[in-house]
């Protein structure tokens, strides 16, 4: 998370790679994005200056040479609050539209859970199914909140409703066991 009432410092990443193979551009583009980063136009990215952005950028720098690519690093700050702001702004807007993509997901599973709950369909197998999608919930959670630098208003909401999932799918565990226990 950056916190700071001076202007942020930024890392601004612009590269160049061989149109052929194409896998190698998508490689690049998959591993910005993957850490969060907001592209300012084609081939040019900004990340908040962290020391984990300066390691993975140096670690893209040399990847896209060894591409046979050109990549520059740069150190940079906006000059005006409002600039920042913007760009702000839009790191926080895509966290958001990730924790509403999550917030969805959770939301079928516990719908999912409750249809599983109004069938009286209490087995370990509809229980380990459910377990495993909550896994890859909270794992995909962990991915955007890593990416989230500016903690956007999607972080709580998530966050309680991954709560409300597990807590839902806890209930139905135990009712699983007595099921179980009962047969």
């Amino acid at each position: 998370m950056v916190t700071n009432k001076d202007p942020i410092q930024w890392w601004i990443c612009t590269y160049k790679i061989p149109a052929e193979p194409s896998r190698y551009r998508v490689a690049i583009w998959r591993r910005l994005k993957e850490v969060g980063s907001i592209y300012l136009q084609n081939s040019i990215c900004i990340l908040p200056d962290t020391l984990k952005n300066e390691e993975f950028l140096h670690s893209i720098d040399h990847e896209i040479k060894s591409y046979d690519g050109d990549s520059f690093l740069l150190k940079s700050v906006f000059i005006s609050k409002e600039m920042e702001k913007k760009i702000v702004d839009r790191f926080n807007a895509e966290r958001e539209n990730e924790y509403d993509e999550l917030i969805n997901h959770c939301q079928a599973l516990m719908d999912e859970i409750e249809r599983e709950k109004r069938r009286n369909n209490y087995t370990f197998g509809e229980l380990d199914e459910n377990e495993d999608e909550l896994k890859r919930l909270f794992l995909w959670f962990e991915k955007i909140e890593k990416r989230d630098f500016f903690n956007s208003i999607g972080l709580e909401k998530a966050k309680q409703t991954l709560s409300n999932c597990k807590e839902l799918l806890q209930h139905f565990s135990e009712q699983v066991i007595r099921f179980e226990e009962g047969s």
